[in-house]
């Protein structure tokens, strides 16, 4: 691959009431996966 980026269990903000799967779910952050969590560090 040319670039590269972390994309694995992301800490993120979280919604408690969201649709999304997250694993370790707190109140606030959640720790989420996926192409769509590496694209910021680009």
């Amino acid at each position: 691959p040319d670039i590269l980026a972390p994309g694995s269990l992301i800490w993120a903000s979280w919604s408690p009431n969201g649709t999304d799967e997250a694993n370790y779910i707190g109140e606030q952050f959640a720790m989420i996966s996926g192409t769509s969590m590496a694209a910021p560090h680009i």
